[in-house]
């Protein structure tokens, strides 16, 4: 530990978390530690937690993420690599393996460091620590956070560590973000890094950090908490809109799925469940780059044993038609009229508004009136996040994109064309947004809504009588002789949506 002690020196703020170490200052019950990309906040946190596992005996640290591939990607990787060495006693006890395989390390002297993550978030709320730290903490949702705490006790074990605390780190994130207005009210300490607190930062990396643009800039360079200029669904609230895996869902009358083919570029799938009242969940994504249309399908049939779909819209632009009736083919899965459930999504235009235009609007019309949700990541991402989309710094999923997902900026000094002023920003990532359009644009057309049970008693109303509606309305909605106002089952189910 002395040896150690020589080749790390705190530098900035970051030099509280060693005060509460050598007892000259008492730590709060949460901290947030910030900063831009590169000023070291994950090697200082992996040399606080290892002098404080080997400082107090027996003291039980738990070390979290979303994902367990991006724990070991981050922060296990630089524990081993930067605080630990070669041959370090932590690394040749019992845990498992090096990498991926290992699950804790043991001191000599009882105490223990968990490597932990949330796709199995049940376990650790009834477990007990001294200290709880989660790595890019911007990741978690409020309720996992504050669930932790009843995790933060002593209990009968015989741990020496004096206190109880939770900390997380993170790069600045949308200037909403739960964690943010934590610390602005006060519940949260805030502990800001900066670049020059990092001596082995490398100044090819700080360039390449001063080379990024828009949010991306202020956020990983600049050290600001901000969100996207131009954010299409600026209404997307991750608090009210991502729903918890544990959380109880309604009854689905029916499922869809959108689907944004994929080449060099990531393709998506998004599968959603609608209720009878038409409120839709996304329930699985897939989000995957460079995989084949044979890849597709096998995934396509996967998904549907689960979750039998009556639609998938697909971009026959991006794919082309002749990809759509390949995997009509492929997985001989049929609608109710007996045709391919894979149909290309028609971009005509709504009224008087484009394609892109009115669809883009009806989504954000769904998550301002809560009647489209997105289920957890753990429980919505199938096989997890890509590795390579990891590896390069890009949008993984949906929720990922929708921070992102902007509107054409012109270059400095110069004007946009009005026909392009409402385009999204061709730099934006929007698969998974872009296969989420397809299948809301498509479902406000269709009326899933189940049959209405026989009552078993005749019926008096005059077009049951007739044998034919009361009121004839043109049966597309999109007419320009059709009125939302028509009173069709059709109709009405539109306007509920609305």
């Amino acid at each position: 530990m002395i040896e150690r002690a020589k080749l790390y020196h705190p530098k900035g703020r970051i030099r509280q978390l060693f005060r509460w170490l050598d007892g000259l200052e008492l730590p709060p019950e949460e901290t947030l530690i910030e900063g831009p990309a590169g000023t070291g906040k994950s090697r200082a946190i992996g040399e606080f937690l290892y002098e404080a596992m080997t400082k107090w005996p027996n003291t039980r640290i738990l070390a979290l993420r979303r994902f367990r591939a991006d724990l070991h990607k981050g922060f296990q990787r630089t524990f081993e690599d930067m605080v630990l060495y070669p041959g370090h006693v932590l690394l040749t006890t019992p845990g498992g393996g090096r990498d991926e395989n290992r699950e804790f390390y043991i001191a000599p002297n009882g105490s223990r460091l968990v490597l932990g993550h949330m796709e199995d978030p049940q376990r650790w709320y009834s477990s007990e620590w001294d200290i709880i730290y989660w790595n890019e903490v911007n990741e978690a949702r409020l309720d996992q956070w504050e669930r932790l705490d009843r995790s933060l006790r002593k209990g009968d074990r015989p741990t020496k560590c004096p206190w109880r605390i939770k900390i997380g780190d993170t790069n600045p994130d949308s200037d909403r973000h739960w964690i943010h207005l934590r610390c602005k009210m006060g519940r949260t300490h805030r502990i800001v890094t900066r670049h020059a607190d990092n001596p082995s930062l490398e100044e090819a990396y700080l360039m390449r950090l001063k080379k990024l643009t828009g949010v991306r800039y202020r956020r990983l360079y600049l050290g600001e908490w901000c969100s996207a200029e131009g954010q299409i669904w600026d209404n997307f609230d991750s608090a009210v809109h991502i729903i918890p895996t544990e959380a109880d869902l309604p009854p689905f009358a029916w499922y869809g799925a959108g689907m944004d083919f994929g080449h060099n570029n990531p393709g998506c799938l998004l599968v959603l469940g609608f209720t009878a009242d038409g409120v839709g969940y996304v329930v699985r994504e897939v989000y995957r780059p460079g995989k084949h249309l044979e890849w597709w399908a096998k995934v396509i049939l996967d998904l549907n044993e689960q979750f039998p779909m009556s639609i998938i819209k697909a971009d026959s632009a991006d794919g082309g038609t002749g990809a759509i009736s390949w995997l009509n083919e492929r997985i001989g899965l049929l609608d109710k009229d007996g045709n391919g459930i894979v149909t290309p999504i028609s971009k005509r235009k709504v009224g008087d508004k484009p394609f892109g235009f009115a669809v883009r609007e009806h989504v954000r019309s769904l998550w301002e009136n809560r009647v489209l949700f997105v289920l957890d990541d753990q429980y919505r991402l199938v096989g997890g996040p890509d590795p390579d989309l990891t590896d390069k710094g890009q949008p993984r999923s949906l929720t990922d994109e929708i921070p992102l997902y902007v509107y054409r900026r012109p270059p400095e000094g110069r004007e946009v064309a009005v026909a392009m002023r409402e385009e999204p920003d061709p730099m934006s990532a929007d698969h998974g947004c872009n296969a989420l359009e397809y299948i809301c644009f498509s479902s406000w057309a269709l009326d899933f809504t189940p049959p209405e049970e026989d009552p078993g008693v005749p019926s008096f109303k005059l077009g049951d009588l007739l044998k034919h509606d009361e009121v004839w309305a043109n049966p597309d909605p999109y007419s320009p002789d059709t009125s939302f106002d028509d009173y069709t089952p059709a109709a009405a189910f539109i306007k509920r949506r609305l």
